[in-house]
């Protein structure tokens, strides 16, 4: 499904009345969207189609542990997800869907409807404003990224263009628009924040030659270049808005840009997609990710007792915040102390409530902010105020669920980290139907599923009361 721009934006551009900050005019003269109407003339962007099409790139998972190892399909999970969805695979590590989100610019033709031009300019900005959690639900679980209303670019053979020019023939009217769209708002008072951007390029491609795949990642890394460099030469000011993408995240909380990402599958095509990020102060970044290929960044770190840490650090970048200030948190299944280790490290105020079967590393046992208790983590429940909830216990799903539920009960507990473990073949749906049905039976609605790159046949539920 496509959206046409001609039909569209350039006849609502010309003839349409416009709002500015002083109400409504009908000369483009007088709009500060004529320049934008000049830019979509100029590169053919009017010809152009905007693609309806969602790009998934499927979890590439790391094993923990040889007791649990990875043998599941992921990428056939995604599918079967996804099955309303036309999905289609593209790839070993690419799923290709129809998106079925109602637009205006789909179902009609502006020069059909005697409508105002401020509603189909929101609504062209609106379509790189999507909220994919909303449609795909569940599908989101088996997703690494997601490259929402991703426009296949290849380079015709015989071109006397680069795939560089091409991709700048494409993204710059886009990003000309939404700087212009966001400043028009900002100037009306409307509760809008200014314009910015961030620029990803990466590699996904099937090839097993090492060979060519470095000479892909030298071309991803040229052309993410080559776009800076074409934008600076052709509309410097756009810069102003441009965040380095491995910033802070604190920044990007702030600005709220819009991330493209250029996924390069060989040499002669690439995937463009135009979203902006959201976050929720509660669960944290939605789809897509701010991450490189939606993986958060994380160096080894033998500090810790085992390697669990990376799924509580994966947990933390999607959050994009940690227990606070002196915080009771309790660890479930904590042996040998991989979860608490992490915890102590980014914030050694925290009091820890420990329990396992087995014996914590002598170091944690010894620490003074951690009790640690031989126990049945099923059974066992402290006395205690508790803010933060974490387990990463091995039961069987519906005994780790029943034990969440009487966790969940406690009015005390706030923030709640659990890791549900399957066991070999898994009707997975059933499991997270369970898993919405308890969310809804205790009001909670602040909450997300995840299998995470760093667990094996597992995911994780990650919550807020």
């Amino acid at each position: 499904m496509f959206i046409s721009i001609r039909s569209a934006i350039c006849h609502c551009l010309k003839n349409t009345s416009i709002r500015t900050s002083r109400g409504y005019c009908t000369s483009t003269t007088e709009s500060p969207f004529k320049s934008i109407y000049n830019i979509f003339d100029k590169y053919k962007f009017k010809d152009q189609k905007l693609s309806n099409d969602d790009l998934w790139i499927t979890p590439q998972p790391i094993s923990l542990s040889t007791s649990n190892p990875i043998n599941t399909n992921y990428q056939q999970l995604l599918m079967d997800r996804l099955k309303s969805f036309d999905a289609v695979s593209v790839g070993t590590q690419l799923v290709k869907s129809k998106s079925k989100r109602n637009s205006n610019l789909v179902e009609v033709h502006i020069d059909k409807v005697k409508m105002e031009n401020k509603e189909y300019l929101d609504d062209f900005a609106n379509h790189f404003s999507i909220y994919p959690h909303k449609y795909y639900k569940d599908s989101v679980i088996w997703s690494q990224q997601l490259l929402p209303n991703a426009k296949e670019i290849v380079l015709p053979r015989h071109s006397n263009k680069k795939l560089d020019e091409i991709t700048f023939d494409y993204l710059f009217p886009i990003l000309s628009f939404l700087s212009v769209y966001h400043q028009k708002k900002c100037d009306s008072g409307e509760n809008e924040l200014p314009f910015s951007f961030m620029i990803q390029s990466t590699v996904i491609s099937d090839h097993k030659d090492e060979e060519i795949l470095e000479k892909l990642s030298d071309q991803s890394r040229s052309l993410r270049s080559s776009i800076i460099q074409r934008i600076e030469r052709t509309r410097k000011r756009l810069l102003k808005g441009m965040v380095d993408y491995d910033c802070d995240s604190s920044v990007l909380k702030d600005k709220s840009p819009y991330l493209v990402q250029l996924l390069l599958v060989n040499t002669h095509k690439v995937y463009v997609s135009v979203n902006r990020l959201t976050y929720s102060q509660e669960i944290g970044w939605g789809y897509p990710l701010p991450f490189l290929n939606g993986t958060i960044p994380m160096k080894r770190d033998q500090t810790h007792p085992s390697r669990a840490y990376k799924k509580l650090l994966e947990v933390f970048g999607i959050l994009g915040y940690t227990p606070s200030g002196k915080s009771t948190c309790v660890d479930l299944g904590s042996a040998p102390g991989g979860w608490i280790s992490l915890l102590l490290q980014i914030n050694p105020d925290l009091r820890i409530l420990s329990c396992d079967r087995s014996s914590l590393v002598n170091s944690l046992e010894r620490n003074a902010n951690v009790k640690h208790f031989i126990d049945d983590g099923s059974q066992w429940f402290p006395e205690e105020k508790v803010d933060w909830l974490f387990n990463d216990m091995a039961m069987p799903p519906p005994k780790s669920l029943e034990t969440l539920e009487k966790w969940l009960k406690r009015s005390d507990v706030h923030h709640f980290v659990w890791a549900v473990k399957f066991v070999t073949s898994t009707d997975h749906q059933k499991i997270f139907d369970q898993i919405h049905g308890l969310m809804r039976k205790l009001k909670i609605e602040k909450y997300f599923i995840k299998h995470l790159l760093n667990q094996g046949n597992e995911i994780m539920i990650v919550g807020c009361k």
